[in-house]
């Protein structure tokens, strides 16, 4: 990586410099998705590609610190399912599933996406584990350097040739506390209005409901992160339930499509979106502005 001056997914110390630590919220859910046109593969295709991902998952897990490397030999055995091909009923090549105490993650191959998805997890968490992505994809898509040449895994499949997108998605369940002011619990309503920069009225009296029961939002943008140009979502959906207080938000960040270009690097930068995008502009800036005269915690 360091040849192609790409530097490595920021540790736990980096990440947290600066963020206030009622932002420490855990993600609800994680996914790191590749995207390609519909590739086709027979079940021989299948089992090679599937054998040679396993490889390299096994050897980034063995070079990870924070894998139980005992539990993973276990997991490895012949009896454990957790690094065999199967489906899960789904439209999908295999999966490779793994849980606590070796990591707990899922990998998924299909005709048309390879993901990463991790669940209910800290901050802290999230980002050992993106640092093992992070080794699995230099491993699966290693620089042209590094590779010497030589067809890789997906190389072989026909798939790198048929990238056209990459994205981070982070997805946050919340519940609003209360206002700092006066102590009386935040509503969705005055979140959403500063999200939209409303004002009072604004919606025809006609039409205006009492009280408002739902405020789904889905912004799309593109907007410069370090010099490019990248595709942004952002979802909000709530109130939920009674309370009016519960929120879920999901923020993503896409490079490739929509007038943004994809680079092979991008398919190994991990830092950009975790630090540029996801701690700076989102938890330092959106999340301070949303929530700044308000608690808000995580909802179980």
């Amino acid at each position: 990586m360091n040849a192609e001056n790409l530097e490595g997914p920021p540790s736990w110390d980096e990440f947290k410099a600066g963020l206030p630590d009622r932002f420490e919220l855990p993600v609800y859910d994680f996914e790191y998705r590749v995207r390609f046109v519909p590739v086709v593969l027979g079940e021989k295709e299948q089992a090679t590609l599937f054998n040679q991902v396993r490889q390299v998952v096994v050897q980034a897990l063995k070079s990870e610190p924070q894998c139980d490397l005992a539990a993973l030999q276990t997991v490895l055995s012949p009896n454990s399912d957790a690094m065999t091909s199967k489906s899960d009923g789904e439209n999908i090549y295999f999966a490779i599933v793994f849980t606590n105490p070796v990591f707990d993650f899922r990998l998924r191959v299909g005709p048309t996406t390879l993901l990463f998805e991790k669940q209910n997890t800290t901050q802290q968490n999230l980002l050992h584990t993106v640092r093992l992505f992070s080794l699995i994809m230099s491993g699966l898509f290693p620089p042209p350097v590094a590779s010497g040449g030589g067809l890789q895994p997906f190389d072989a499949a026909g798939i790198t040739s048929n990238i056209y997108r990459v994205a981070f998605r982070f997805e946050h369940h919340l519940e609003l506390g209360d206002t700092f002011a006066n102590q009386e619990p935040a509503t969705n309503t005055g979140v959403l209005e500063k999200l939209l920069r409303l004002k009072s009225g604004v919606i025809p009296e006609g039409i205006q409901p009492d009280p408002i029961w739902r405020g789904d939002v889905t912004l799309a943008f593109g907007k410069a992160i370090d010099g490019r140009l990248r595709e942004l979502w952002f979802e909000y959906e709530g109130p939920w339930n009674v309370t009016q207080r519960d929120v879920d938000i999901t923020l993503s960040y896409r490079m490739g499509g929509a007038g943004t270009t994809l680079e092979d690097t991008d398919l190994r930068d991990f830092r950009t979106p975790l630090m540029s995008f996801y701690r700076d502009l989102i938890l330092k800036d959106l999340f301070a502005g949303l929530f700044a005269d308000c608690e808000v915690r995580s909802r179980v």
